[in-house]
């Protein structure tokens, strides 16, 4: 399949995918069942458009749910849903116009992210570019172009205090924190700036390559790395004036985010602690959206968002994007390296999208957290059933639902019954045909 998808072909793929997928499988409802969508539906909060802009009606209902929110974790069943990204962007200007959120942190490197934040707050460079070196191409798409233009509209017309931060919190892409390092390491550890440099570029060659990475050599670079830090933390106390206090502790964070890359495990644990690390250095009352797939924001054992719920309780907020059918974008690794569109079809009877679907609504917002006080309705939110979850990396969609407890992983769920691709910039076409970045 060619990268550059022609239009008209692509219109197919996702009429005949509908046409296939227009009728969710059937079963009879048990009494119990016929009281979960009762539920459903009396609770739904309908969503008017996904236009954003608009204005933000359909959302008041939201303002009571999360008035003690600090921080509203925004995930998806799959990264390459449209919907998806342009619910969350309607929904994050809610966020920043009507309760006051002003950071926004996303599945993305904390350290090539930071051209995007000078971007969205000072117009430094250009959006494409800094979009592209976000290094994750499910992001470099005319939807999330969109919401980052108007975070720079926005950013243009608001006093400081109320202006949008940008930040990664993933850890995979770390070409500005070498570059930041090596000339630290050059004014402050003069004698380590060859076996630096040498080191940093080794890392570099690994993650051009990445995911198909060669894990020893990453694994071999920790002990420098360690070492590396070891250093610059003692010349920070014993030479401190060298630097700032502000780039040092930039320098010795984009350092430990590389150290954290380099263990090739507990990633939601290390993006928990990314996130935090920006909760302590903002004001106090700063409010936060994390942006990343439900897996990451589900407050369940495992999940970055598991640690925002013990850190923060109910103060943390975990919302899942579930979609009913459809088609979304993905990406083939192997062997073509090349787009490819996903086909899902009507979610099975009995899993949690057959009963959202139910409700016979195209778009709307549940919040969880509403004690039913029925006790069929509690056990329902606590009931394993499956659910869907689309990888970026392309598989078989059969292969991609697990058993879920809704009610126990998430505070809420935001609906959309018909999923269609995102659409890839330029940009991103280009860096699929070179076969680079994720």
């Amino acid at each position: 399949m060619k990268t550059r998808l022609p239009q008209l072909v692509l219109l197919c793929v996702i009429a005949q995918a509908s046409h296939a997928t227009s009728q969710s499988p059937q079963r009879a409802l048990s009494a119990e069942d016929s009281a979960a969508v009762a539920w459903i539906r009396t609770n739904a909060v309908p969503v008017q458009t996904l236009n954003a802009g608009s204005a933000f009606t359909d959302f008041a209902p939201l303002k009571a749910i999360l008035q003690d929110t600090r921080i509203v974790g925004l995930g998806e069943s799959s990264h390459g849903t449209s919907e998806f990204q342009r619910a969350k962007h309607r929904l994050f200007e809610f966020l920043v116009k009507e309760m006051g959120y002003t950071v926004f942190t996303l599945e993305a490197a904390y350290s090539d992210a930071q051209p995007m934040n000078d971007y969205v707050l000072h117009g430094k460079g250009n959006r494409a570019d800094v979009l592209s070196k976000l290094g994750y191409v499910a992001w470099d798409t005319e939807e999330f172009a969109a919401m980052v233009d108007w975070m720079r509209a926005y950013n243009r017309s608001v006093p400081e205090a109320r202006k949008i931060r940008f930040f990664g919190v993933d850890l995979y892409r770390n070409s500005v924190g070498r570059s930041k390092v090596l000339a630290a390491v050059r004014r402050v550890l003069p004698t380590a700036v060859t076996t630096t440099d040498s080191l940093f570029r080794a890392l570099a060659e690994q993650e051009r390559r990445w995911p198909a990475w060669d894990t020893t050599v990453i694994a071999g670079a920790r002990p420098a790395l360690n070492a590396l830090a070891n250093e610059l933390e003692f010349r920070r106390h014993a030479a401190p004036g060298r630097l700032n206090q502000a780039e040092w502790d930039d320098v010795l964070k984009l350092l430990d985010v590389m150290r954290r890359a380099a263990m090739l495990q507990d990633r939601d644990r290390h993006i928990a602690e990314n996130l935090l690390y920006l909760v302590e250095h903002e004001p106090p009352g700063t409010k936060f959206v994390f942006w990343a797939h439900n897996g990451h924001v589900r407050a369940y054992s495992g999940a970055a968002g598991y640690s925002l719920r013990q850190r923060y309780g109910d103060a943390y907020y975990a919302l899942g994007l579930f979609f009913n059918q459809g088609a979304y974008l993905s990406r083939s690794f192997s062997p073509t390296n090349d787009f490819k569109i996903t086909n899902k079809p009507a979610a099975a009877a009995g899993s949690l999208e057959w009963f959202l679907a139910r409700a016979e609504l195209p778009l709307f917002f549940l919040n969880l957290r509403a004690a039913s006080r029925t006790p069929a309705i509690d056990a329902w939110l606590r009931t394993s059933r499956d659910a869907y979850g689309g990888s970026w990396r392309f598989a078989d969609p059969s292969t991609l639902t697990g058993s879920t407890k809704v009610g126990e992983r998430y505070d809420g769920v935001l609906f959309v019954n018909e999923s269609t691709p995102t659409h890839p910039t330029p940009h991103a076409r280009r860096t699929v045909e070179r076969k680079e970045s994720f």
